[in-house]
């Protein structure tokens, strides 16, 4: 779902000093996955300059993704997506229902294995995340015992659109699918 809101004067100032676009510095779009494949998380998006100014206040401190940062370099984002999560849902529920020892942040445009970036196909091509998601088999003709394994956010089905439960059912499946062809060599060497 999305979330649309005004910006605090403190997220003004982040933005200004961040050069955020004139109507980023008014204006917060924001995007959530509540109860993804029937979990009990809340996951929050933010796009672009936002999420950069916000990862930019952990540079130096953090570089990775993980638990909340002990420096507080991520309160910033955490307040504004809790915030967006109390005016859609009431302020006690959302207060009562967060742990506050479990929040996690990923900080992309810090990890240097990412940059920021996430799959988005161009439109009329989803189609390639099933592409992508194929095993490759042990001979040059794809045939024979599949050796090499894909999964993730970009391998996902388009209805996911590069989000955790995408990444979470394609390692399921590819973890499956590797069992198999575990089970399916085993079988073969017993033959031979």
């Amino acid at each position: 779902m999305l979330y649309e809101g005004d910006v605090t004067a403190d997220e003004q100032k982040l933005a200004a000093k961040e050069q955020l676009s004139v109507k980023d510095r008014t204006r917060r779009v924001m995007a959530f996955v509540v109860k993804p494949l029937g979990t009990n998380i809340a996951i929050g998006f933010f796009g672009a300059d936002w999420a950069r100014a916000f990862e930019g206040q952990c540079r130096g401190q953090e570089n990775g993704s993980g638990p909340r940062s002990k420096s507080g370099c991520d309160d910033p984002a955490i307040d504004v997506a809790t915030t967006a999560l109390c005016r859609m849902y009431g302020e006690k529920e959302v207060m009562d229902a967060i742990q506050k020892n479990e929040i996690h942040l990923t900080r992309w445009s810090l990890d240097e294995t990412s940059l920021g970036a996430y799959s988005v196909p161009l439109p009329g091509h989803w189609d390639k995340h099933e592409i992508l998601r194929r095993p490759i088999g042990a001979g040059e003709d794809g045939e024979g015992t599949k050796q090499l394994f894909f999964a993730g956010e970009g391998t996902a089905r388009g209805i996911y659109n590069g989000s955790y439960p995408g990444a979470y059912e394609s390692g399921v499946e590819a973890a499956r699918d590797i069992n198999a062809a575990m089970l399916e060599k085993a079988r073969q060497k017993k033959k031979d």
